[in-house]
């Protein structure tokens, strides 16, 4: 499989990766995506921003409405500017769902809540000896994209968002 696309790094190839990466592929492969890709982000300014809402609301209420479902939240999906539905209480998403991706199916043999998102925020099972850095660091390392106005990599609430051994 290549991992390396002929027109660059496209947000939903990109998401497809991280996903992948996180559940299945090696770190390795994504880390040689990202530099082989690393020119063209810097070029078309491509950014990601991932939001790790631990806590937040239930995806069932937000993302991943079932509303023919039994087990179906009590919000109601409305039709956004991509090709899903999402929660009635986000009309301004909506607007702009054509930009974001929406990862559904993420999961890990990890039993502890803790070192699952480690591991989905890493690629790498936990390790007492080694500090394995954050796919935030990654890119915002290999894309080194120096005309940002802000960090290029900022996480809030930590989590396994770490620079970890690339310092």
């Amino acid at each position: 499989m290549s991992l390396v696309t002929p027109f660059g790094m496209s947000r939903r190839h990109f998401m497809g990766h991280l996903a992948s990466a996180a559940a299945t592929i090696p770190a390795m492969n994504f880390i040689s995506h990202v530099k082989a890709n690393a020119a063209e982000v810097r070029k078309k300014q491509k950014a990601c921003i991932l939001m790790w809402m631990s806590g937040g609301p239930p995806s069932i209420d937000i993302w991943d409405l079932k509303p023919e479902s039994k087990n179906g939240g009590e919000f109601k999906p409305i039709n956004t500017k991509g090709n899903l539905q999402i929660s009635e209480h986000m009309p301004k998403t909506a607007a702009v769902m054509d930009n974001l991706s929406v990862i559904r199916a993420m999961s890990t043999r990890e039993a502890d809540h803790g070192r699952g998102r480690y591991y989905m925020h890493t690629a790498f099972v936990p390790n007492p000896t080694v500090v394995h850095p954050a796919f935030g660091s990654v890119v915002s390392y290999e894309a080194k994209r120096t005309n940002l106005e802000i960090p290029s990599f900022i996480s809030i609430g930590g989590g396994g968002s770490s620079p970890g051994y690339m310092g």
